[in-house]
């Protein structure tokens, strides 16, 4: 399988406050590897999943809405809702070290409104680890490396397909919330910026962090 996702070519306000469709993420998931030129994004025959967000991104919530194909066909109307991901406000930056950042997937019917919040978590549950020792705080603080579970609620009777959106959904998420961020640490112009968490607001990722600046004060007259 493969993930297409339009870039900020295509989207320039990916990462912004969500204010129009245009600044929402999203994937679409085909079956079978690529065979497409970059930048050819879309649903055709071989899509068997796709993902949008709600409007305004779930407000404060993270969210993500994932639909699966239900007839065959080549436009939106070929797929219904099948699940919404959401996520924690406050994620990120030192609070990784200590605290998991859980995200419920709930299953969503044709009916449902698409921005209506959930919270359910009866189809799965995704959750970014916290290190477990201290090779894995190193890791965490000095890399990109993430480590991520899946539990699948048993009984539910999740198909092949379905599972293979959810996991395209974890990427997704890791993407704009674990991947867009500068890590604990970062040295700018001004210094060394230490974050402590960062906060999700209507689809942009704010950090909450202090910065030690550089001492470039010289003796004066």
């Amino acid at each position: 399988m493969s993930m297409e996702r339009l870039g900020c070519c295509a989207k320039p306000f990916l990462g912004c406050f969500i204010c129009h469709d245009s600044c929402k993420d999203g994937f679409y998931l085909q079956a079978g590897a690529t065979v497409r030129q970059p930048g050819e994004v879309g649903i055709d025959s071989r899509t068997i999943g796709i993902a949008t967000q709600p409007s305004c991104g779930g407000c404060f919530t993270p969210s993500i809405n994932l639909m699966q194909r239900t007839q065959p066909g080549d436009g939106y109307e070929a797929f219904k809702p099948m699940a919404k991901i959401e996520g924690p406000c406050i994620f990120g930056g030192a609070s990784e070290l200590c605290c998991p950042s859980k995200f419920l997937v709930s299953g969503m019917t044709e009916d449902m409104d698409g921005n209506q919040k959930l919270n359910i978590g009866d189809l799965a549950t995704i959750t970014k680890e916290k290190p477990r020792n201290c090779s894995g705080c190193a890791r965490e603080a000095f890399t990109d490396s993430d480590h991520f579970t899946v539990e699948y609620k048993e009984g539910v009777g999740l198909t092949p397909q379905q599972k293979a959106t959810m996991m395209a959904g974890l990427l997704l998420a890791d993407y704009m919330l674990f991947e867009q961020d500068n890590g604990m640490c970062e040295y700018t112009g001004n210094g060394l910026a230490f974050t402590f968490f960062d906060c999700y607001c209507c689809g942009c990722v704010v950090p909450c962090q202090v910065t030690v600046s550089n001492n470039n004060g010289g003796g004066g007259d």
